[in-house]
């Protein structure tokens, strides 16, 4: 077998194995000791921490620095007390660094025992060490993580000590000698964890990752002669591995062993590697990963969630949260380009699906459940967990981070939970409703089966009267017969014993009668009984019910005879008083009785009516209970509804957590609205985009995360400097900076410096951004930062632009494009096209402008950029504002504003609004401009976009200026240039200055228009904002045309002119030559006056300026008509007519025709020259301008004038049909 030089067993390798690869962590960490720079290298197992600090320590060693080294890793009891782990620290470095504490360790620990074991070990540092050695020491700490596992000292203590003597450095140089370097697999926020202190934030981090194919050419060597072809076999082991060092030396050495061709390695993986990993994972490293996944169960939940996410494909930006940097420390997955992945094919083979799942399996407790369920598409409910088991899993999950189909599985299963319960509790609404139907129907039937009984007994009670009645009447027959045997001494006595034995029989069968009455009574009592029994039992009620009936038959027959009984005594009563009395007195007997039967029977009734009473209760209740139930199935469809809500915000928070966590981890940073376009409308706007990230940089406050800190601070300025916040926005990336610096974060310091350069160029301060920018572009280039570098190279491109550098600009722009694209950054490349979209709108050349914001457009739509896209179409409408036509500009900006106002994105509405009001005001829709720019006023404000406020409010106040309301012009013109100078906006206040100047301008006030425009000029010059100077220029120049000073008009044009042609602005140049060529016509020079105006034509034409063209062809028209070339004046003003209809320019036609119908009147065509000029004034009127509309009504007043002259009487007419078709009264134009 080949012996092989690699090193498969694992361990450090020595100093100068010829195997070792060095990284650019070796250069760092050596550089950063050397200068006494505290190191951590803290990074997962076998990543070749250990053979770093070994050869690093030899390497410092040489350059006579002291070095010890803290080997953690074995012969330290778990168990073990602060005092032996502190004596057993300072044993070590006695040993290592050769020290002779006097006269011995143990005496000198014992003669310091007032103090704690960590004050022991601190004095040890500071009165042995640093004395006996005097110069630098290097204290290398390895395996630092076993710190965290021992629980018998109090490791906070001596992280806390480290730190102390680092901080000891200010006041005591000794301590500067002193660096230590702590290795291991943990984090900084491992180190202390008592909130109450001062967390570990000292020292650089030094980061290990895999071997490169550069870096790993040490190891060709060993491959030479065993392969055939080295170099192709290492870039195939570096792919299977990742470069990861205990794997590539693993690899390395199975290929020597068994030396296949490049194109075998998959193979000899599969077989010596992945397949029945367990027993082949020798030394152990699969399994150390492993372990570290599954070790806590809580833990191991977030990481397996997190690691599937990952494993499956899904995006997940690197964003240094805890689960993420303990899901790193497990070596099973590493940062790429901001994004978290799978280390190698090695572990994506190893950890699988299948092994998600089982490793699911041993720590959830539905593990079965959730793959059954799963494996049935979701959709057999029969694995959805119910009752207890529901409640533990919900129990279980409660302070977990679980995955999404964790979440979604428990979710459905509380809803199928929620849906059988409401199915039990109609269920037994069911059953007791119809329970309810039952009882009431059979205390219906009792109830009417009772008042058949009540009506029987009121018959009874009828006959037992009639009985009494005829009772006293047998008894007044008796007393006469009885007064006749008195009178006639001839009865005998046995007739009158017979008598009084009737009698005696009657009294029998009355007392058998009232016997019969209290049978009936006793009766009546069962079925007050029985009724009493109703409520428990309807059944009863009914026996019960059938029993008061055949009672009721027997009373019913026992009365009858009764009556019956009643008849025979009142025909035998004829015999005595006594037997009358002896009867009445049965008779009252019975009465009594009876009545208190009646009472008895009443008694019943009232009874009955409060079973039945309580049986309205019962039924109120049950309708109660209904009407609980319907709350509850309510309640339960609220509740089915608020879970299918959150099951809907738990997967958009992931999204929006995703979205929003790749694009602060690109840090917004230099790369500006590149970089957060579609956070901003996540996080539902700049405002509450604020709220956000002021919250991340609480957070990264509280837990001492200063690289954290550093990054919010810039997220922070990038939104302060989008809404105009200037100095807020410096405030914080100057933060940004300062703490990138003190951290060595150079990623960060790299952001700082292009976004305060960015902030600058947002300010106007174009030739302050230079620079900063140019810097920005040489760190970029310097840390190989692509990305970085595309964005500065745009940025310098805007600012040459900006400066009137046209060429220079698209130069760096091509150059950023390019770049854009090799590193296939689809957004940077659709930004830089809108930005040479711009160079080619500054220079007039709109057809190509449009061309590049198609391409942008494109783009934007392909990657799904919503804020690209609303940008794209707000800058087309910008060129179809220029060229027409202006139906294309209106819509180009309704889609950018249906765009903003779909991903709630004020600020786009805002600026689409902003464009709208420009055509209407360029047209002359004073009411629908001012309309617009309140609307977005109002949403600048809402944001605090303070920048976007003041521009609106410049707009607003030309919409005043135009309609000659020069106090509201005024007034807006001044808020906006107070709050350009609040935020330090040169350039914005420079162009709020300029239109001060024009209100004075206009109203006829030259000096204090001077002053003003004076002011502009210095702005302009002072930032290099060449364009700003031109429009500047012009307008004083136009203030000395004004006042008839040819020369200094002509002056400031010309100067006006040479910057225009400098930046290669043909539209703005063409503009100029037109005011030159009004100021030769002014002196009645009109041959150089054509000359500049037809220059100025071929120019408007050339950048499709159709408005230029039709002003210039006016003048032109203008020049010939004041040298009395009459047609040749008409011809023009005919084209220039056309054209300002063309384009909707209003208030161009209006002057038009204002000439045209002048230049009738002085050939006396009367009739024209009043129809020109009246749709003249209508035009004016119309468009809200008053100094054209009078004057408009002085040339229609001179040719009435001319009518009266010389055609009197058309005069007459004329002035009515004046009258008529302008709506002003006759004695406006007429006199009498």
């Amino acid at each position: 077998m080949t012996v092989s030089p690699f090193h498969a067993s694992g361990g450090s390798l020595l100093p100068d194995d010829p195997t070792y690869v060095e990284r650019q962590a070796d250069q760092d960490f050596y550089t950063a000791l050397k200068q006494g720079e505290y190191c951590y290298v803290l990074n997962s197992r076998q990543m070749g921490k250990s053979s770093l600090r070994s050869r690093t320590q030899k390497c410092l060693q040489q350059e006579d620095i002291a070095c010890a080294t803290l080997d953690l890793s074995g012969g330290i009891d778990t168990d073990i007390t602060s005092e032996s782990w502190c004596y057993t620290l300072m044993d070590l470095l006695v040993r290592e660094l050769n020290l002779q504490p006097e006269p011995s360790l143990a005496a000198w620990w014992d003669v310091q025992a007032p103090l704690s074991p960590h004050g022991r070990l601190e004095r040890f540092l500071r009165d042995v060490l640093l004395t006996q050695i005097t110069r630098p020491v290097v204290i290398f700490i390895d395996e630092i993580d076993t710190v965290l596992s021992l629980e018998g000292i109090n490791r906070d203590d001596f992280f806390a000590l480290i730190r102390a003597c680092y901080n000891r450095r200010s006041d005591d140089p000794a301590y500067q000698r002193l660096t230590f370097a702590l290795l291991g697999v943990a984090t900084p926020t491992d180190l202390i964890q008592d909130p109450e202190r001062t967390p570990f934030n000292i020292g650089r981090s030094i980061q290990l990752t895999g071997f490169s194919v550069a870096e790993a050419q040490p190891l060709l060597a060993g491959l030479v002669g065993a392969v055939v072809n080295p170099q192709a076999v290492l870039a195939e082991i570096l792919h299977w591995t990742g470069g990861q060092p205990f794997l590539t030396q693993k690899l390395c050495d199975l290929v020597v062993q068994d030396p296949p061709h490049a194109e075998d390695i998959e193979q000899l993986v599969q077989q010596q590697i992945t397949e029945n990993w367990e027993s082949k994972d020798e030394p152990e490293h699969l399994r150390t990963i492993q372990t570290r996944m599954l070790a806590g169960e809580k833990r191991a939940t977030r990481l397996l969630a997190l690691y599937r996410q990952i494993l499956n494909g899904e995006a997940v930006a690197s964003t240094g949260s805890a689960t993420q940097v303990d899901l790193r420390l497990t070596g099973l997955v590493v940062e790429q380009q901001g994004q978290l992945q799978v280390y190698n094919p090695i572990y994506a083979q190893v950890f699988n699906s299948d092994w998600v799942t089982s490793a699911f399996a041993q720590v959830r407790p539905y593990a079965e459940a959730i793959q059954a369920w799963e494996e049935a598409d979701r959709q057999n409910d029969a694995y959805l967990l119910q009752g207890e088991p529901l409640t533990d899993a919900l129990a279980w999950a409660e302070e977990r981070t679980l995955s999404r189909s964790d979440y979604q599985f428990l979710v459905e299963s509380q809803k199928l939970d929620l849906r059988q319960k409401l199915e039990q509790a109609n269920f037994e609404l069911d059953e007791l409703t119809n329970e309810l139907v039952e009882k009431t129907q059979a205390l219906q039937q009792a109830e009417a089966e009772l008042s058949q009984v009540t009506g029987r007994l009121a018959e009874a009670q009828t006959d037992l009267h009639r009985a009494r009645r005829n009772t006293r009447r047998w008894s007044g027959i008796g007393a006469a017969v009885l007064t006749t045997a008195l009178l006639g001494l001839g009865a005998s006595v046995f007739e009158t014993n017979k008598q009084r034995a009737t009698a005696e029989a009657f009294e029998i069968q009355a007392n058998a009668a009232i016997d019969q009455i209290e049978t009936a009574l006793t009766q009546n009592q069962e079925l007050t009984e029985t009724n009493a029994d109703l409520k428990n039992s309807n059944a009863d009620l009914t026996e019960d019910l059938t029993d008061l009936t055949d009672k009721t038959t027997e009373l019913e027959a026992q009365t009858t005879e009764l009556e019956t009984q009643y008849q025979q005594v009142s025909q035998e009563v004829d015999v005595s008083r006594a037997a009358q009395q002896e009867a009445e007195v049965a008779s009252r007997n019975a009465q009594t009785r009876f009545q208190q039967a009646n009472a008895q029977l009443s008694n019943v009734q009232a009874d009955l009516k409060t079973r039945t009473d309580e049986l309205d209760s019962l039924n109120e209740e049950v309708i109660g209970l209904r009407t609980e139930t319907e709350t509850l199935r309510q309640e339960q469809k609220d509740r089915t509804a608020e879970i299918q809500e959150l099951t809907v915000e738990i997967q958009e928070f992931r999204e929006e957590g995703e979205q929003i966590g790749n694009a602060l981890q690109l840090a917004i940073g230099t790369l500006g609205l590149q970089r957060v376009r579609n956070v901003y409308y996540v996080l539902g706007g700049f405002d509450n985009a604020i709220e956000y990230l002021q919250g991340s940089l609480e957070q990264a406050e509280t837990i001492q995360d200063l690289r954290g800190q550093g990054y919010a601070n810039g997220n922070l300025g990038v939104m302060y400097a989008t809404l105009g916040q200037y100095p807020k926005a410096i405030e914080h990336h100057e933060e940004h900076l300062r703490i990138a610096q003190a951290v060595q974060d150079l990623q960060g310091e790299i952001q700082a410096t292009g976004n305060l350069a960015e902030v600058a160029y947002k300010q106007g301060n174009y030739r302050e951004a230079i620079p900063q920018i140019e810097n920005h572009l040489a760190m970029a280039q310097s840390a190989g930062d692509k990305l970085e570098e595309s964005q500065a190279l745009a940025n310098l491109g805007r600012a040459y632009l900006a400066i009137g550098q046209p060429d220079k600009a698209l130069k760096f722009h091509e150059q950023s494009l390019a770049l854009s694209q090799a590193i296939n950054d689809r957004l940077g490349e659709g930004q830089t096209l809108s930005y040479i979209g711009e160079v080619y709108y500054a220079r007039a050349d709109y057809p190509t402008a449009l061309s590049y914001y198609e391409q942008h457009l494109a783009i934007a739509e392909a990657i799904q950029d919503q804020l690209g896209i609303e940008e794209a179409h707000r800058n087309k409408a910008r060129v179809y504002r220029e060229i027409g036509p202006i139906e294309d500009a209106i819509q180009a900006y309704e889609a950018s504003l249906g765009m903003a106002e779909e991903i709630t994105n004020r600020q786009g509405q805002a600026s689409a609004l902003s464009g709208l009001g420009e055509i209407y005001l360029a047209t002359y829709g004073h009411e629908a401009a001012l309309d617009t720019y309140t609307q977005a006023l109002a949403l600048a404000q809402q944001i605090e976009d303070r920048t976007g406020e003041a521009q609106i409010l410049n707009r607003i106040g030309q919409v005043y200026n135009n309609q000659s309301q020069y106090d509201q012009a005024l007034a807006y013109f001044q808020q906006s240039q107070a709050i350009y100078l609040e935020v330090g906006d040169r350039t914005g206040e420079g162009d709020a200055v300029n239109n001060i100047g024009l209100v004075y301008a206009n109203q006829g006030q030259y000096e204090e228009a001077l002053s003003y425009y004076q002011e502009a000029l210095a702005i302009s010059r002072e930032v290099g904002d060449l364009a700003g100077e031109g429009v500047t220029l012009n307008n004083i120049g136009s203030v000395y045309w004004a006042q008839n000073q040819y020369e200094e008009a002509l002056s400031y044009h010309q100067q006006a002119l040479a910057i225009s042609r400098e930046v290669g602005d043909l539209m703005r140049e063409g503009t100029t030559l037109n005011n030159i060529g009004t100021v030769y016509g002014g002196q009645d020079q009109y041959e150089e006056a054509l000359s500049y105006y037809q220059e100025a034509l071929v120019i408007r034409r050339e950048v499709g300026d159709l408005a230029g063209e039709g002003a210039t062809l006016n003048n032109i028209g203008s020049v010939y008509w004041a040298q009395n070339q009459y047609e040749e004046a008409l011809s023009y003003y005919q084209q220039a007519l056309v054209i300002s209809g063309e384009v909707g320019d209003r208030a161009r036609e209006g002057i038009v025709l204002g000439n045209i119908g002048t230049l009738h009147g002085e050939q006396d065509q009367f009739a024209l020259a009043l129809t020109n000029l009246q749709q003249a004034f209508l035009i004016f009127r119309s468009v809200g301008s008053p100094p054209n509309e009078e004057w408009v009504a002085d040339l229609i007043r001179n040719v009435l004038e001319a009518v009266r002259d010389k055609t009197p009487s058309a005069y007459r007419w004329e002035c009515q049909r004046t009258a008529v078709v302008t709506g002003v009264g006759i004695t406006e134009w007429c006199s009498e």
